[in-house]
């Protein structure tokens, strides 16, 4: 998977995210990329939102990919 986004907009996507799902905070992008890569595990003290909203997180996921060419 190859991603085009330059700090600015990765930071926007983060932040977005991060509102989505209420934490107050851009989401730490190593979990953006556990994410993204279809990893398994998710070590972070925000995987009970991740969980616990999933289809908001999901749905945000997806509006930036469908953005992509």
């Amino acid at each position: 998977m190859e991603w085009e986004w330059n700090p600015v907009r990765l930071l926007a996507l983060l932040s977005t995210v991060g509102a989505a799902l209420g934490i107050g905070r851009p989401i730490p992008v190593l979990d953006f990329c556990s994410m993204i890569e279809g990893m398994n595990l998710i070590a972070s003290p925000y995987v009970d939102y991740y969980i616990e909203k999933k289809d908001i997180l999901i749905a945000t996921l997806e509006m930036f990919a469908n953005e992509e060419p």
